[in-house]
């Protein structure tokens, strides 16, 4: 997130901030809603990776794109956020170099989107994306 926030032309103290404050997001919900499918757990961590480091480059966010093209079609089609973060998601890799020139740190908050459609509970609070298995079942 700092990086993103720096090219966006923020003092480097506020991207600092920024930067612990998605971090500790991340943490948090990974810690409140972390998935019982290790698989799921894996994809959410991962993502959460790139909202906790501060430096990361755009072909690191290889794993981020398998969680991007999964998410879709785990997520309940009532769910248009979480396909939407994901499709955005896949082309974030791409896209960094268009949005830095026009200063516009999206990274961060896709990434959050993502985390957080990996993430998502019912209100009984039962995993919305579940495992291929438990489907079946």
């Amino acid at each position: 997130a700092y990086p993103a926030f720096r090219v966006a032309g923020l003092v480097p103290a506020a991207a600092w901030l920024l930067q612990a404050a998605f971090a500790v997001c991340a943490i948090g919900a990974l810690l409140r809603w972390m998935p019982r499918d290790p698989r799921l757990a894996g994809l959410a961590a991962a993502t959460a990776t790139f909202l906790l480091l501060p430096y990361a480059l755009n072909y690191d966010l290889t794993i981020v794109g398998n969680a991007a093209a999964i998410l879709p079609h785990r997520a309940p089609a009532a769910a248009p956020v979480p396909r939407i973060a994901a499709a955005l998601v896949l082309m974030l890799p791409a896209a960094v170099f268009f949005t830095n020139q026009l200063a516009m740190p999206i990274a961060p908050l896709l990434l959050l989107l993502l985390l957080g459609g990996l993430l998502a509970r019912e209100p009984d609070g039962a995993a919305i994306i579940v495992s291929q298995e438990r489907q079946a079942a």
